[in-house]
């Protein structure tokens, strides 16, 4: 019998090689200067909509993605990916 949760398993639509290999290409964005530059942007974007325009909620909304690109580099290399 089919689960409904099964049809959200990449697996079956994709190697496992494949998925893992995107992955692999998709955090590349929070090694090396990505990371800093995609934070910096975010910031910016940040205090520009927050401010700026008044509109708080798209100013926490890019604050987060700030911190996110800021700080998971970081976790990543200690996770070893």
């Amino acid at each position: 019998m089919l689960k409904i949760v099964d049809l959200f398993d990449p697996t079956r639509y994709v190697e496992a090689a494949e998925y893992l290999a995107f992955w692999k290409h998709f955090f590349v964005i929070f090694k090396g200067w990505w990371p800093r530059i995609l934070a910096s942007v975010s910031l910016f974007f940040a205090f520009w909509t927050g401010v700026y325009r008044r509109r708080v909620l798209l100013g926490i909304f890019f604050f987060s993605l700030a911190i996110i690109f800021a700080y998971l580099s970081g976790i990543l290399k200690l996770m070893g990916i």
